[in-house]
């Protein structure tokens, strides 16, 4: 039932992460892997569920039973995804009905699902182009046209879950060190290709039984998101601003790869800052925290406060939708020009803190041109004091003012990095 109510939720509008959060915590230890499994492969597969749901229903299900919608969806999900007879599976979702408190409705459910199960083949020819990929429409044709000799391979890691993958903290322990201790434990494991940080983790696991993980010996963060800290050339004792830098991933890796610069971790959100203090102190790195807009960046700091600032900035996430498949339900198209505006925006708020001759590192979760290269090359033209600085590198691949990482499957996320030098005050 807890993943009918997760689905309902964001059916509903409401953020994943939260509202998993929250079934997660009334749910039996036991239960946990199972229900996000559910949930997660429900909604990155939503797109196309949905549409086979429409093939099937006469008319589709009122607003006032999203529940019994989500319970659909998850009916399906489970029938071509859960190693359970067809039978048990349908006279399980059946009887949830009975649970919704909604009986009436179980001869609807009973009869979608076993139609499903008569017909699938013809109802699967019947979907469109999106729906096959399990892709909104309009998200279907922007990442088509954007990139129509890899969309296809884009498509397919999104709909895929993501691996794990960690960051050794070389302060304390180098990543030869770390797999020895991972084999030791039983536990399977491969070094990452672009960062000489990263380790994939091949099975299941909590990350708190990871060998050393609260003692700080390393930290869940995407390979690709590791790449950060090695673009921004700091120095030892240059101050060092993470302008919204919630949950801290890329802050801390800084703080570990140049533990003499003073940092400065600021973000919008207090709550989500919480988390950030709760990783410095795990990872035993002092810095200062700052809850404040970087828009505003200008009116909290000094000009000419840091020598590096690195803006990880808020975005559609096109490059992390099989970590956040709410997404593909909850992202519209009119948001793609409010994140390209908001980010235009923090630009113009950090540029005058950062010092002459010092660097701003721009990244976006981002595939889109609109939030990458399309917002850089405007900052560039409008401020005269800026010159964008080539990433001279082999992974991803050069754009106009940048350079582009696409989610790969079993590998990284998608990721935009552009290095921006102020050369003057004015």
């Amino acid at each position: 039932m807890y993943a009918v109510k997760v689905i309902k939720n964001v059916l509903l509008g409401r953020s994943l992460s939260p509202t998993l959060k929250k079934a997660l915590n009334h749910c039996a230890d036991k239960e946990k892997p199972k229900l996000q499994q559910l949930v997660y492969g429900a909604l990155r597969d939503y797109p196309r569920l949905f549409g086979i749901t429409k093939q099937i229903l006469d008319r589709p299900i009122r607003a006032k039973d999203t529940d019994l919608k989500a319970l659909v969806i998850l009916g399906i999900y489970e029938l071509e995804h859960m190693n359970t007879p067809a039978y048990a599976t349908v006279a399980s979702i059946v009887e949830r009905a009975q649970d919704l408190g909604k009986p009436w409705a179980k001869g609807l459910i009973n009869a979608v699902l076993r139609r499903f199960i008569r017909e699938k083949e013809v109802i699967l020819s019947t979907l469109t182009q999106s729906q096959q990929a399990s892709h909104p429409e309009w998200m279907y044709d922007k990442i088509t046209n954007e990139y129509p000799d890899k969309h296809a391979d884009i498509f397919a890691t999104n709909n895929e879950a993501p691996p794990l993958t960690i960051r050794v903290n070389q302060e304390r322990i180098n990543r030869e060190d770390y797999l020895s201790l991972l084999k030791e434990r039983g536990i399977v494991s491969k070094p990452g290709i672009l960062a000489n940080t990263s380790i994939y983790i091949e099975q299941s696991i909590r990350v708190e039984d990871l060998p050393g993980f609260t003692e700080g010996m390393a930290s869940v963060q995407d390979e690709a998101a590791q790449m950060a800290a090695s673009l921004l050339p700091c120095k030892a004792g240059e101050k060092i601003l993470d302008a919204c830098s919630a949950p801290g991933g890329k802050a801390t890796h800084l703080l570990e790869t140049f533990p003499e610069i003073q940092m400065s971790l600021m973000d919008i959100d207090q709550e989500r800052m919480i988390k950030v203090t709760e990783n410095l102190d795990r990872l035993r790195l002092s810095a200062n925290v700052v809850i404040g807009d970087a828009c505003a960046g200008s009116k909290i700091f000094p000009p000419d406060s840091f020598d590096q600032i690195i803006a990880d900035v808020p975005c559609s996430a096109f490059g992390v939708v099989r970590r956040n498949p709410d997404i593909k339900l909850l992202r519209k198209l009119e948001d793609i020009n409010s994140f390209s505006c908001l980010q235009k925006n923090l630009l113009n708020g950090l540029w005058p803190i950062l010092k002459p001759g010092g660097h701003l590192l721009y990244v976006t979760c981002s595939i889109l041109q609109d939030e990458n290269d399309l917002v850089v090359g405007n900052h560039v033209k409008v401020n005269t004091n800026c010159e964008w600085i080539p990433i001279e590198a082999k992974w991803g691949f050069e754009t106009k003012y940048g350079r582009q990482l696409i989610q790969t499957s079993g590998t990284h996320d998608g990721l935009y990095f552009s290095l921006l030098r102020k050369t003057s005050s004015h």
